[in-house]
């Protein structure tokens, strides 16, 4: 009778490892997606600061390029509220920074 459930074990876990690192790597990559989101809303944050306190392009170009090389900026300025958005891959982040009046 023992000899007929020698080596279950090893099955059971040979069947179920797969599924165990799938969930393992899938939850590695919402991890990573989340993490980069708020990275790239960081950055939104910093650059909107730095246009509302009068930073030179040059310095809010440097911010962007050190934090995501390939990305794509868009400020706006409208009745004193500027408005960041950064676009890279699948980061999207926006921010908003308010001039003093």
């Amino acid at each position: 009778m023992l000899n007929d459930e020698r080596g279950s074990v090893t099955a059971e876990f040979a069947v179920t490892l797969p599924s165990l690192l799938l969930l393992f790597f899938f939850g590695l990559q919402i991890v990573s997606a989340i993490t980069a989101q708020q990275h790239g809303e960081a950055v939104a944050q910093v650059i909107a600061r730095a246009i509302t306190r009068g930073e030179s392009q040059m310095r809010i170009d440097q911010i962007m390029h050190n934090n995501f090389p390939q990305g794509k900026l868009a400020i706006s300025d409208h009745d004193g509220v500027v408005t960041v958005e950064i676009d890279e891959n699948d980061v999207k982040a926006r921010a908003n920074g308010y001039r003093p009046q």
